[in-house]
């Protein structure tokens, strides 16, 4: 998904097919808006947008790694809260951190609270496993 503004592209979001278990989700991510137009709302409506499209194509959840103090807006919880292991918690090879908490998960309908299993982003994110 990407924003405008008279024709030029100055905002992008991406989901991609993730699973849980079994059960297909959507993962959210990356978000990226052009540093002179952060702070103006394009991508938290671009991340609204992407949620209610999720909702409307019928999907469980949408799940994604992030700041645990920005996601939370967009009705995003910590995704141990229903027993779900973030896959890459932990030091990465270049030394950033990912906490188990910077994984979140926000409910798209009731078939979400029943999720569980090992959590598979797409393979494109380098996920073994």
């Amino acid at each position: 998904m990407v924003a405008e503004d008279d024709g030029a592209v100055v905002g992008h979001v991406q989901f991609s097919r993730a699973r849980i278990g079994e059960t297909a989700v959507v993962a959210l991510g990356p978000v990226g808006v052009l540093p002179e137009r952060q702070g103006q709302g394009i991508g938290s409506a671009m991340i609204r947008a992407g949620l209610e499209r999720a909702r409307e194509r019928g999907e469980a959840a949408v799940i994604l790694l992030g700041d645990p103090a920005f996601y939370p807006r967009f009705g995003f919880e910590p995704a141990s809260a229903y027993g779900l292991a973030n896959p890459f918690a932990g030091v990465q090879p270049d030394g950033f951190v990912i906490e188990e908490g910077d994984f979140m998960i926000a409910l798209r309908d009731e078939r979400a609270r029943a999720l569980e299993g090992q959590v598979r982003w797409h393979p494109a994110f380098g996920q073994s496993g």
